[in-house]
């Protein structure tokens, strides 16, 4: 899912399509996965983990590149 699509949002912005391990499938706006720079045009399969607001013990919405597990060039749109 290597493209970027309009986000679901209030925001005008830009989101990249992602998979869960369970399939299912959500967007995270294309710069919020810290230490990540997606190419267009690459499917990647990574590990990242959610960044947790301490103070209110939640989620922020932004996440942390743990890996790049695995990359590949697919087809542009």
């Amino acid at each position: 899912m290597p493209n970027r699509v309009a986000c679901a949002s209030e925001l005008p912005m830009q989101c990249l399509l992602a998979k869960s391990k369970d399939g299912s499938v959500f967007q995270i706006p294309y710069d919020w996965i810290d230490d990540f720079k997606p190419a267009l045009g690459t499917e990647y399969i990574i590990s990242a983990r959610p960044q947790i607001d301490e103070g209110q013990k939640s989620a922020t919405g932004h996440w942390t590149l743990q890996n790049i597990l695995s990359q590949r060039m697919v087809g542009m749109p």
